[in-house]
């Protein structure tokens, strides 16, 4: 680009572009519980149940 204005504009243009779609994209800082053993077997049993009902006999 020829026209320092037109650069200057461009430049700041994509900087707030790149600064949008980090806000997005902002990932959380802690991880997900683990499930215990006994809550995970309960879930697994419901998702279960819920297939045999959904999918019929």
């Amino acid at each position: 680009m020829t026209d320092a204005t037109a650069r200057d504009w461009a430049v700041r243009d994509y900087r707030a572009h790149l600064l949008a779609v980090a806000k997005r994209a902002e990932l959380p800082t802690t991880a997900p519980r683990v499930l215990t053993e006994r809550i995970a077997r309960r879930f697994l049993r419901a998702v279960r149940g819920w297939l045999a009902t959904a999918t019929g006999p």
